[in-house]
């Protein structure tokens, strides 16, 4: 968990930060002092969130699994560009970007920690509408979209999907 949600502390440092200069009424999550400080180090910040999660992946599949490795350090990369593509757009285009996201969040490590099993791509399915399918549809209850369902009532939504699923 702490290797994934160090790559993916990098595409909210870069919100918080970086996208609210170019928003004319952006939600400050930064006091001005922790600006100042990620304006003077940023480049040392980035790296030291990636190096912490190669790291931590390295640990965790050991050098006899370079493979694995490899998997996990793309997974990182990949956290990291969709959400700098998330971070460049506002709207609508940011609904259906939280599924790629969120997929790449819980599914990604569940999957990667079983990845020399043969029937990883059955855990990544199992995952996938275990979170992230019901967190994107639960999300139609708030976020403006154009998706073709909308729940209006998330915890009738909740019991009725695990009651089917399970």
């Amino acid at each position: 968990l702490a290797s994934i949600y160090s790559a993916y502390e990098v595409g909210y440092i870069y919100n918080n930060a970086e996208t609210i200069k170019k928003e004319n009424n952006p939600t400050l999550r930064f006091s001005s002092d922790e600006i100042l400080f990620y304006e003077s180090n940023k480049f040392a910040i980035f790296v030291s969130k990636l190096l912490i999660s190669l790291l931590l992946a390295f640990f965790l599949v050991g050098k006899q699994q370079v493979i694995c490795f490899i998997l996990w350090a793309v997974l990182f990369f990949l956290a990291v560009a969709v959400f700098f593509i998330y971070n460049s757009y506002r709207g609508v285009a940011n609904f259906y970007l939280q599924l790629p996201l969120s997929v790449i969040r819980f599914s990604g490590p569940f999957v990667l920690l079983f990845c020399s099993y043969t029937h990883w791509w059955f855990l990544l399915v199992v995952s996938f509408f275990l979170f992230p399918l019901p967190n994107f549809i639960e999300r139609t209850s708030f976020k403006e979209n154009n998706f073709f369902l909308k729940v209006n009532n998330v915890n009738r939504f909740r019991l009725l999907y695990f009651s089917c699923f399970f």
